[in-house]
């Protein structure tokens, strides 16, 4: 499962940076990824689940279905929530979340600092993947706001 994702996440990075316009490879990738996140977010509550586990599980269904604005307070409320239990890997993915729902909305910049926020707060935590996928993100901003010699770079890191 992790290589298939891997190869979904390569080849969108591949199709969106390149020249080619090869457009099909990318939505193909991009439903891979979507379908494993949408997996994982619409996954049952388990009774040992935090305030800010559900209130993120909560945002993410809202954004899937178009509640933008909805899923973002539920977001921040979920923040809160991940801050107030000291919880910072949950604290991290919020962040990296409302950087990635803003930057579909169009708030880049807003998007940008939240990304920034979520890096250090991996960072701080010792999580190489979240740092990771946190940089993708990055890359995919970067790639929204066609600056492709930037996402060129953030993508090779």
């Amino acid at each position: 499962m992790k290589r298939a994702l891997g190869y979904a996440l390569a080849a969108l990075v591949l199709a969106s940076c390149g020249d080619n316009g090869n457009q099909q490879a990318a939505t193909q990738a991009e439903t891979a990824v979507a379908k494993n996140t949408a997996a994982a977010a619409n996954a049952a509550p388990t009774a040992g689940d935090s305030r800010g586990q559900q209130l993120a599980r909560d945002a993410e269904r809202l954004m899937n279905t178009g509640r933008d604005l909805e899923a973002r307070q539920t977001y921040e409320r979920a923040l809160t929530a991940f801050r107030g239990a000291n919880d910072k890997t949950g604290e991290a993915r919020t962040l990296l979340a409302m950087g990635s729902l803003d930057r579909a909305m169009g708030q880049g910049l807003r998007g940008r600092g939240l990304l920034q926020q979520a890096e250090q707060v991996f960072l701080a935590a010792g999580d190489a993947k979240g740092r990771a996928d946190t940089v993708f993100a990055m890359g995919e901003l970067d790639r929204a706001q066609f600056q492709n010699e930037s996402a060129r770079d953030v993508f090779g890191t």
